[in-house]
């Protein structure tokens, strides 16, 4: 008997859905911020001495940016760019004919930012940014147009974010600028193929720089940023240098953008050269649509320009009054230390004092305690990072001073900036001159460090992830996490040490926004607080208060603290981008498991033969039990989180984000983890011995996408699969549609492969399954020309990147061989067991099981340990398992890891939801579920996380969208529509259900359905059409109208504009209600490159509200003329700023959001296919 094919996976779209998934999974369509390559444009701009430029108004490229021009052997300028006008980045060029016209010509020069250098020889060498890690590479070429890869010449953990080589040679030595946001980082080398830095950064005031040859030394051209607060827009100056080793900014601008045409709106990324004639040329970059604040550009600091600190006193800690005046301003987060009572130095963030520059700590100085004067002489020598902020002070034993702080390369708010946040430390002596010494902790989401010594001990109180949590050291010099500081809702700062040996913490209410209260607390631990009775200072009504810092102070006390003055609560329907969701349905709770055994879709198993590890893909961790449990036991360690707890995702060596698959070698030593949604590959070198362990090694798929090892037609990411037998190792780039092949296990970050498989038929490879020798499996969901389900096999070890496979079983299949040589495979439907091993597709398999209880999907695997089979049973919620390796079909399993017993269904316990397509009248809230056929109603909104529903109805077929008007509630999906016409509060069946047909119209595939006060309406994607009927139709009713849109997906209205997502397009369409049946011509929104599969659109309070499915966010307008207008949104919920692409599970995070609702103030959003959220986002 052969294994049955794959079971389909949803009950609508099922052949679409596959598409839609599959374009998804190979990112045809990327994700593309609302500032970026294909919002920019390449221009020239022309000077006879290379000083006064004028900008010329031919438009080279449209979609193209960081332009490099150079004169190629013959003399014919020639530019380099990135090029986004295709399906993909990539490099682009261009050439000056003799007539003074531009043409497009081929290069195969990979990566981004090219600088391009002419060597003595009269050959050139081309520096790309090769990696998201701030990698360089450098390639060669004889003509500047086909290139040869020379390899990596930089790379500095410290410098990640390093953008833009430019690159020249001195009589001395070579030297490269890297920017760093507004900042230029100088490396120098001796052969200008490997390059290293002292930390020396130039501050020119801007960045993205390119240097050229002129009489006495060499001009540095860069670009400055644009100035919101002025209006300034981005432009040109230069530096020169006389040795490479310092600069002197010339005075003026060099290019200015002019006031009208292509360049008005800013100009940057200069790459000039001189021609033969004398004259100069220079390729630039400007802007087609308003530009989002660039690289380095701050925008927090704009509302520090708001922030005070003020002060006040108290005799005896408890009884306080406010000083008058005004310490400082603009200064932000205080700090302060008494130094022997002679005077006190205030630590603080001030904003930048120029455009493009990043807010810092500085330091003021007071002999009183209430006149401050900054002290110039303040510096932190060796800061690694661009910023310094939110400090805290302490001194050690030895009485110097420690200044900890949020270390962060994120040139806008730095609490939004790429996880994991890190402190790092800096000592000096006198409290001015600071050295930085290093990172001391890092942790997700962490803000405001606030450490203190407790003892022999030292003990860190940091906000992260809307709490207080604490680590701890015996040094001060490294931090471990130690857990949360119970007191939800109030604001910490280093507590003061009383002198009966307890401390005593002031916190400040985050709760309140206006007049809030500080309060005080006791402790005798650091850990456990009792407040003390009353308030200790009270904000005045239109104040808030943060951050109140006390130290003893000549007998007394003083408390430095951040005043805000509060502006009117904003409008209802008001977001900000990056604000966290405030409840979440549909799951336990924010950053909640629900403990070490309720798993969340299961999917790669691996043991040694002794221990079993599970990737526990939703939760974002791989559980390990070290002996492969007998019973339903708790594991013994988790990875990926602190605790069996968590299950936020992150990016740290600690965190995991989406995992796919886990290996481990069959010596038990090391362990590799596919974390899928962050592209990259993990290895431990030892076997973990505590929770949450940091990760040794990491393979960063989009960095081995970048110049040598791998040239394809796409980069490689989005690892589900991962394999080793201890010898070599193979991980699976679903994105790319190719294995990496190492002939042992990799030692180093970022290692090469030593072979790439691309087999020509795979679609979404998935998983691998091989003995090493003369069996590779490779399965596929989207294989071959059907782009079905199936399974390739090699009957050796693959040894060429073209090799084809010996036969290909029509379904994915996961799994292991037994020590007999017996191979266990997992599928969609059946688990299979072939005594020996199959030689092609038609072997039956001797052993079929198929348990009432296995619900496979997305992540069949099987594995063999201490004799047992275990089985992933991915949508069913838990791992089945055999007390010995069944030798007859349908075998039961004995018991399940994850739930009480094998049919228990977790899952449906818990209320989780696959897919949920919500509706609201303000009132209750409704999330059907095309995959769970049901329909979850709860009567009043919610008010809190993990609230069950109070009715759950089951329906025939699986609807998928929803609406609610008037008291009426309707469902649609295939070719059913479901219609209450009264809301189902208390469970009840619809009051029709009309299906194939209504009146002329035969429905084929419904995808959306909406309702307002003049019409009802249902989008067919296969008739390509949305029907329009004058109020809820009966069976015979006939529409109106018919509007015509290709593949219609969810729809909506508010009554006054009908939006329209798209099921697998790009583009939103939105009619005016008013207008159908005169007008039926609908408004386009997005497209490629703003939007990537957008799932659902919604018009609502004059608000416009887009799910941007692939990219993981939403987009919110506050007026829906600016979505019409083609304007940028005024805020996005999911994401950190307007590059944030990256899905993810946490408040502030989405992951394929799908579904959208209003309930008049909020906004409700649901998540799609491999997350099923609900949260509820709402104004601040």
């Amino acid at each position: 008997m052969k294994p049955r094919p794959a079971a389909k996976e949803s009950p609508i779209g099922r052949v679409a859905l596959k598409a839609l998934l599959f374009a998804m999974a190979l990112a045809n369509l990327p994700a593309v911020a609302q500032d970026g390559p294909w919002n920019h444009r390449v221009l020239l701009a022309t000077s006879d001495d290379g000083l006064n430029w004028v900008v010329q108004p031919q438009i080279l490229a449209e979609r193209a940016s960081v332009p490099e021009l150079f004169l190629d052997r013959e003399g014919r300028p020639t530019i380099l760019f990135v090029d986004a006008s295709g399906a993909q980045e990539g490099i682009g060029a261009m050439q000056q004919e003799a007539d003074g016209s531009w043409r497009r010509v081929k290069t195969n020069l990979r990566g981004v930012d090219p600088n391009v250098v002419r060597l003595a020889d009269g050959t050139f060498r081309a520096y790309v940014k090769s990696g998201p890690d701030g990698s360089i590479a450098t390639y060669a070429s004889s003509d500047g147009l086909d290139w040869r890869p020379l390899g990596e010449v930089f790379r500095d953990a410290r410098y990640r974010n390093a953008t833009d080589p430019d690159v020249f040679e001195t009589p001395a030595e070579w030297v490269m600028l890297v920017s760093l946001g507004p900042r230029l980082l100088r490396c120098t080398s001796k052969d200008g193929l490997s390059f290293t830095t002292d930390g020396t950064v130039l501050d020119l005031g801007g960045s993205v720089s390119d240097t050229v040859k002129v009489p006495g030394g060499w001009r540095t051209f860069f670009h400055v940023n644009a100035d919101p607060r002025t209006g300034a827009r981005m432009r040109i100056r230069s530096a020169f240098t006389a040795d490479g080793r310092t600069w002197q900014v010339e005075e003026g601008d060099r290019v200015v953008p002019p006031p009208t045409g292509p360049a008005s709106l800013g100009v940057a990324d200069p790459a000039p050269v001189q021609l033969p004639s004398g004259a100069w040329l220079m390729a630039i970059k400007s802007f087609i649509g308003p530009p989002s604040p660039g690289p380095g550009q701050p925008v927090q600091p704009v509302s520090m320009q708001t922030h005070r600190v003020m002060s006040a006193s108290s005799p005896d800690g408890l009884t306080w009054t406010r000083d008058e005046g005004v310490r400082l301003a603009p200064a932000s987060v205080p700090c302060a230390i008494n130094d022997g009572d002679q005077r006190v130095l205030l630590y603080f963030v001030q904003p930048p004092e120029q455009p493009g520059k990043p807010e810092s700590v500085a330091c003021a100085v007071s002999t009183d305690g209430l006149r401050f004067q900054p002290e110039p002489a303040f510096r932190i020598e060796g800061l690694s990072t661009l910023k310094a902020v939110d400090p805290s002070i302490v001194k050690d034993e030895a009485g110097r001073f420690r200044l900890y702080y949020l270390a962060s390369n994120y040139p806008g708010d730095p609490a939004k900036g790429p996880n994991p946040h890190a402190v790092h430390l800096a000592v000096s002596d006198d409290g001015i001159r600071f050295r930085e010494t290093g990172s001391v902790f890092e942790y997700p989401d962490l803000v405001d460090p606030d450490v203190f010594r407790l003892g022999d001990q030292w003990l860190m109180y940091a906000f992260a992830r809307d709490a207080t949590i604490i680590a701890r050291s015996a040094d001060g010099m490294r931090f471990a996490y130690e857990g949360v500081l119970s007191l939800p809702g109030w604001g910490t700062t280093a507590p003061v040490a009383l002198p009966d040996g307890r401390l005593r913490l002031y916190a400040f209410d985050q709760r309140t926004r206006a007049g809030n209260a500080v309060r005080s607390f006791v402790s005798t631990d650091g850990i456990n607080w009792t407040a003390e009775p009353g308030e200790r200072l009270r904000a005045n009504p239109n104040e808030q208060i943060t951050d109140p810092f006390v130290i003893p102070w000549r007998g007394g006390y003083k408390m430095y603290f951040k005043s805000v003055a509060v502006t009117p609560q904003s409008a209802p329907g008001t977001f900000i981008t990056g604000q966290p969701a405030d409840i979440v349905l549909g799951a336990k709770g924010f950053n909640d498991s629900g403990g070490a055994l309720l798993f969340n879709h299961p999917s790669g198993l691996a043991s040694d033969g002794t221990s079993l590890l599970m990737t526990d893909r939703w939760n974002n961790r791989v559980l390990i039990w070290r002996t492969a449990p007998a019973s339903n036991t708790a594991p013994d360690l988790v990875l990926g989180q602190p605790d069996f707890t968590g299950n936020d995702s992150g990016t740290g060596m600690h965190q995991l984000n989406w995992p796919g698959n886990v290996a481990i070698t069959p010596d038990g030593r090391k362990i590799a983890v596919a974390d899928t949604n962050n592209d990259r590959v993990l290895i431990w070198n030892g076997f973990p011995e505590h929770n949450g362990a940091p990760a040794d090694i990491v393979l960063d798929l989009r960095h081995l996408s970048g110049p040598a090892p791998t040239p394809g037609p796409m980069p490689l990411g989005w690892p589900w699969g991962v394999w080793t037998d201890g010898r070599r190792f193979a991980v699976v780039a679903t994105r790319g549609a190719a294995v990496l092949i190492w002939n042992s296990i990799p030692t180093r970050d970022n290692q090469p492969p030593d072979l790439v498989l691309r087999p020509e038929a795979a679609g979404t490879p998935r998983n691998i399954t091989s003995d090493g020798e003369s069996f590779f499996a490779l399965s596929d969901h989207n294989n071959g020309e059907a782009r079905r389900p199936g399974t390739m096999v090699w009957l050796d070890f693959p040894s060429h990147s073209d090799q084809p496979p010996a036969f290909i079983w029509p379904e994915w299949l996961k799994g292991s061989f037994t020590d007999d040589g017996k191979l266990v495979l997992a599928g969609s439907q059946s688990i299979s067991v072939w005594n020996r091993k199959p030689l092609d597709a038609h072997t039956p398999p001797d052993v079929v099981l198929r348990p009432r209880s296995y619900r496979n999907g997305d992540g069949p695997d099987a594995v063999v340990a201490q004799g047992r089979l275990y089985v992933s049973n991915y949508n069913g919620n838990n791992v089945l398992v055999w007390n010995s390796l069944p030798e007859r079909d349908d075998q039961p399993p004995d018991f399940a890891l994850g739930s009480d017993h094998p049919e228990q269904d977790t899952w449906a316990e818990n209320f989780f939801i696959h897919n949920p397509a919500l509706a609201t009248d303000g009132k209750s809230l409704f999330a059907s579920s095309d995959f769970d056929r049901k329909l979850f109603v709860w009567r009043a909104l919610p008010l809190e996380s993990g609230v069950a529903p109070d009715v759950v109805i089951n329906l025939p077929e699986g609807p998928w969208d929803s609406a609610v008007h008037n008291g009426k509630l309707a469902l649609a999906g295939r070719r059913t529509v479901y219609l209450w016409h009264a809301l189902p509060l208390n469970g009840e069946q619809p009051h029709a259900i009309l299906t194939g047909r209504i009146g002329d119209v035969e429905l084929r595939e419904l995808t959306g359905v909406a309702m307002d006060a003049s019409y009802f309406y249902l989008a067919d994607r296969q008739a390509n059409r949305i029907y329009v009927w004058e109020g809820v139709p009966g069976p015979t009713s006939q529409p109106k109208l018919a509007l015509e849109m290709e593949g219609p997906g969810r729809i909506s209205s508010d009554g006054n504009y009908l939006a329209a997502a798209p099921f697998e397009g790009h583009e939103i369409l939105v009619w005016r209600v008013e207008s159908l049946g005169r007008d039926n011509q609908p408004f386009r929104i997005g497209g490629r490159g703003m939007f990537n599969l957008p799932g659902d659109a919604l018009a609502a309070s004059g608000q416009f509200f887009v799910a941007d499915r692939g990219n993981h966010r939403v987009h919110v307008w506050n007026r829906i003329q600016d979505a019409i207008d083609g304007k940028p949104a005024d805020a996005l919920l999911g994401a950190a700023d307007p590059g944030d692409t990256r899905p993810g599970l946490g408040r502030n995070k989405l992951f394929m959001p799908g579904s959208l609702a209003w309930d008049g103030r909020n906004l409700w959003v649901g998540e799609f296919k491999f997350s099923g959220r609900i949260l509820r986002f709402s104004p601040p």
